[in-house]
């Protein structure tokens, strides 16, 4: 294995700046940890290179057979990762996002609008996998960037996946009503209850919005059904991953 010992290694030059939203932006490449390296590499992700520290290539884990890591002592990948608990294994991984072409056949999507949260947009993702979403468009306007450490690590492996799909905000409106989805959206400011809204046949968009405001109007005036979360005590809304799972359940067990 070759070992990358210095900061002018091209590995380790790319490996740096994968751990900037800019560097990952011009690059096309983001940067995996520890399971998540594996759990990229089992959904059939385009691994570029992979790094290891030399106490775990010598543990010889079954899932580093075949594979040609790199060897990065310690003390090198303090470097890149200067706080807490330093990962075993790191990967650098192209990008691959779908078109919404792509997701003309599906009958169960999720539309992810303004969300800001990384924590959220991970923990979202996970929450549609569970609950048998298809696939993600994910409005771009706004949103936090999608390959930040805290949105993968988040989404337990959803992340890799799950189809998502960037498009902005008009073109996601009309694809949607080109190819027959009923987008549904949630309002507190509507008398329609979810617990007595009868799904409709077709496919299906659920849309969600900013953690503070919601959907936008452009989303609430283009939704065919906008629904109530009914809730009991002094509770104006809730968390948006929460309110994602509760309509993403109601639909799927309909």
């Amino acid at each position: 294995m070759k070992e990358i010992d210095s900061i002018k290694d091209e590995i380790f030059k790319v490996l740096r700046e994968c751990r900037t939203a800019k560097g990952r932006e011009e690059l096309g490449m983001f940067l995996v940890e520890d399971d998540d390296v594996f759990t990229a590499i089992n959904a059939g992700a385009s691994v570029c290179d992979i790094v290891v520290i030399p106490e775990f290539a010598k543990a010889k884990p079954a899932g580093l057979q075949g594979l040609q890591p790199y060897v990065m002592k310690k003390a090198m990948m303090k470097k890149l990762f200067s706080g807490g608990k330093l990962p075993n294994i790191i990967a650098t991984i192209k990008k691959k996002e779908c078109r919404l072409s792509d997701f003309t056949t599906k009958k169960f999507i999720l539309v992810m609008e303004g969300v800001q949260q990384a924590s959220n947009i991970g923990m979202m993702m996970r929450t549609a996998e569970g609950l048998g979403v298809e696939g993600i468009v994910v409005i771009a306007d706004g949103i936090t960037e999608l390959y930040s450490r805290n949105v993968i690590q988040a989404s337990r492996g959803s992340f890799f996946r799950m189809p998502m799909a960037l498009a902005d905000r008009g073109q996601a409106l009309a694809f949607l009503k080109k190819n027959a989805f009923t987008t549904i959206a949630t309002s507190s400011h509507t008398d329609k209850s979810l617990n007595t809204y009868t799904v409709p046949e077709g496919p299906i968009a659920v849309a969600v919005g900013n953690e503070t405001n919601g959907v936008t109007d452009s989303i609430l005036d283009a939704a065919d059904d906008i629904v109530a979360i009914p809730m009991q005590g002094n509770i104006e809304s809730l968390n948006v991953v929460v309110s994602a799972g509760i309509v993403l359940y109601a639909i799927n067990s309909a």
